[in-house]
This record gives structure tokens, sequence and C-alpha cells, in this order.
């Protein structure tokens, strides 16, 4: 975005960029160099998105030494043509540059804050940066004077949570996260679960900032040769995450959430769900289907009971799907 830089900035960059080209024998090169003297003039987002429009072979290791961000060292960061650099407007004085690098499957947003009394490109501060994997699909949010950063980030396969970063005057700090899409692995048991989240409107509530998701579960029959069979039922459960002041971010809200810590870790994710687990955690609707569920789920039932170990649900279960 070059509309947003001071012309005499662009002009002193240039000329030393300029400086650093390395020129072939018939002098055609055009691309400017990643020299370390080029790299430190960069103060602003939209500079050093400017240079990475400019330079295809950008080392972005020289970037990250230059804001001061851990990277791994396992990792090469050498652009090669699939890098594209991209800023976007968080807030008033907040401008977020998304790095996107090896064919985008990963990214860097970093995020400056410009100073309130001075306009120039030396008021820039960097304030952080979230790396993220898969996809990018983000939002702002905000509300309570505060500004956040919704991140829908890949936390395995096929596994996704929403991430709430906020977006303060020296930092960038992560104050939520939950599951919102998944799926788990096909033919385990037979039963594929799969879940989605819905987020509904979040404010004040009772005077504690309040935050509640819509939970939505289902379970399919399956029979390992495609990817999705009977569905066998589906759950909703409401959780609402408040804000906690002693510890700066949200937290679960137990007395008015309907699903727990563990629930959320275990079956809003890819894990194997063992039998047991599955008739702890869904023994009433397990119950509705050995009285009035149709053959094929009572049939699946039987099958699974089977495969289960003896306990008073399990009997309770066999002794219901007797008497229909």
């Amino acid at each position: 975005m070059l509309s947003h830089l001071p012309v005499n900035l662009l002009l002193a960059l240039t000329v030393s960029l300029s400086s650093f080209i390395p020129q072939s024998p018939a002098q055609n090169q055009s691309t400017p160099s990643t020299d370390g003297r080029a790299v430190s003039m960069l103060r602003s987002p939209y500079l050093i998105e400017w240079f990475m429009d400019m330079n295809e072979n950008v080392d972005l290791k020289q970037i990250w030494a230059l804001l001061k961000i851990e990277i791994s060292a396992d990792m090469s960061y050498r652009c090669k043509g699939d890098c594209e650099a991209e800023t976007f407007d968080v807030d008033l004085r907040t401008v977020a540059l998304k790095i996107s690098y090896k064919d985008g499957n990963f990214h860097q947003y970093l995020f400056f804050k410009r100073a309130k009394s001075d306009s120039s490109d030396e008021a820039w501060q960097f304030i952080g940066n979230i790396p993220a994997h898969g996809p990018p699909e983000y939002r702002i949010e905000k509300g309570d004077d505060r500004t956040w950063f919704l991140l829908k980030e890949l936390r395995g396969r096929e596994v996704y949570a929403e991430v709430w970063y906020e977006i303060k005057e020296k930092e960038v700090r992560e104050v939520l996260s939950y599951p919102i899409q998944g799926q788990s692995a096909f033919c385990q048991n037979n039963l594929t679960r799969t879940y989605a989240t819905l987020l509904f409107r979040h404010d004040f509530e009772n005077g504690i900032y309040t935050v509640p998701i819509q939970l939505i579960l289902t379970y399919h029959i399956t029979d390992c040769n495609k990817k999705e069979g009977a569905r066998l039922f589906a759950k909703g459960q409401k959780a609402y995450y408040v804000w906690d002041d002693n510890k700066q971010h949200f937290i679960l809200d137990k007395s008015r959430s309907e699903v727990t810590e563990e629930e959320l870790g275990s079956l809003y994710s890819n894990e194997r769900l063992s039998g047991e687990k599955m008739i702890e955690h869904n023994f009433a609707e397990l119950s509705k289907i050995a009285k009035a569920g149709d053959p094929e789920q009572k049939r699946w039932l039987r099958v699974f009971l089977n495969s289960v170990k003896d306990g008073p649900q399990k009997l309770a279960l066999q002794q219901a799907l007797k008497e229909t």
C-alpha cells in the first residue's frame, strides 16, 4: 500500500535498496537485495509489505530478527516466489500485516500500533505476532472498549479452534479458545462424530462480560466404505465463557454451561472415544435409541454394547433393548 507511505520515505528506501542490488554482467538485475542494511530500514507494516512485494527472494529470518520474533531453527524462511504480504486495519491505530509462506500453508500475523501524536514512519511500534497454519480465516470483534482478533486455527487433522486474541496497547494476548469444527477418524467402533459451533451475541450479563456459544455434536453410523452413514443422534450443548479480571482472560462458567472442560477436550476433538466414555457422555441418547430407535440404530447398538466392558449403564441399555 504505497499510498500510506510518505513520499520521502519511499524515495529514501528505493535509493538505499538500489545500492544493494546485485548486477549481472548484462546489468539486467532489477530485484531489490535482501541485504541486512536494507531490511533494517523497515519501520512500518507498509514498508515491509512493499519490500516483500518488490523482492521475491526475501529471507524472512531477517524480518523476524528485526522484530525480535522467535522462530524454529529447523525451518527455512527463504521466499522463492511463494511469499505474500498483505496489510489490513484492525482499529484506528492498529494495522496487521499478514505474511504467508510455504505456498500459503503457514502465516504470520504481525501487529503494529501507531503512536497517537506522530504520524511518521518512526512512530510505528511492533506489539506482537500470531503464527498460524492452514487456510487463514479471521475476523475482528469489539466489545467492552476492547478489540479482539479472532482466528480459526488448525489444531489437528480436520480439527479447528477459534482463538480470541486481545489487541492491547503494547501486546497481543490470547484470552479465549474453543472448538468450532471437526470430526473423528472414521471406522472407530463403526461410529463417526462431527461437531460445529455457533457464536452468539457477546456482551455484559449481570456486570460480567460473557461470550456464549452453542456446540452441536452429531454421531453417524459408518460401514468403513463410505465417509458418512445414517445419523445416529445429535445433541446441542451451550457453553458460557466469562471474563476473569484476576486471570485477564475468559474462563468457562461451570454453573451455567452444559458441557465440562473434560468434555470439550474429549468429545470436541478427533481423539478416539472409548465405548465406556461413549456411554458415559451419551447415556440418555443411547437409552432413547434402545427404547424407540429404528431397526438399523438398534442393530448398531447391540453390536456396539458387545464391545464394551460390563457395567451398570451397559446392562441397563441391554435390558431396554430386550424389552422392545
